[in-house]
């Protein structure tokens, strides 16, 4: 009977290391890959605000007309 106890005990403590290796295993290959794309994710944003820029920048009625509707907003208190 001991030995079956031993037996399920093992078997136990070997389905724990493999658990622990397996969450191991994602955090490990998930963060460089997160901060991977993160990266490229921000540089995308970058380059996109930045054509926006020179397309608004190529028409300035657009621009003037953006200006003109920021500063006559109100805010009610």
């Amino acid at each position: 009977m001991k030995k079956l106890a031993n037996s399920k005990s093992n078997l136990l403590h070997g389905v724990k290391n493999f658990w622990f290796a397996l969450q191991l295993l994602i955090v490990s290959v998930s963060l460089p890959v997160m901060s991977f794309f993160q990266v490229s994710h921000a540089t995308n944003v970058a380059s996109s605000k930045q054509t926006e820029k020179v397309t608004n920048a190529s028409n300035p009625d657009k621009m003037l007309g953006e200006h003109v509707a920021v500063k006559t907003t109100k805010l009610n208190s």
